[in-house]
C-alpha cells in the first residue's frame, strides 16, 4: 500500500503502516534468531549485536 504523505497525517501513516508489520515472535522466525537474542523494546524488538555475533 502507499503511503500518500500530503493526504494523510503522519499518525495515519504510522497506524497504517503497523497493521502489517510483523511482530517480534515473526521477525526472530524470519531472521533465524535465537529468543534470547532479542531485546523486548515495546511492539517491536531490538537485537542483542553482541549475541548474535558471539553464535
Amino acid at each position: 500500500m502507499a503511503y500518500d504523505a500530503v493526504k494523510m497525517k503522519d499518525w495515519q501513516i504510522a497506524e497504517a503502516a503497523e497493521v502489517n508489520m510483523p511482530n517480534p515472535d515473526e521477525w526472530r522466525e524470519r531472521l533465524n534468531l535465537q529468543k534470547n537474542e532479542m531485546l523486548a523494546h515495546g511492539k517491536i524488538s531490538k537485537l542483542d549485536f553482541l549475541k548474535i555475533m558471539e553464535r
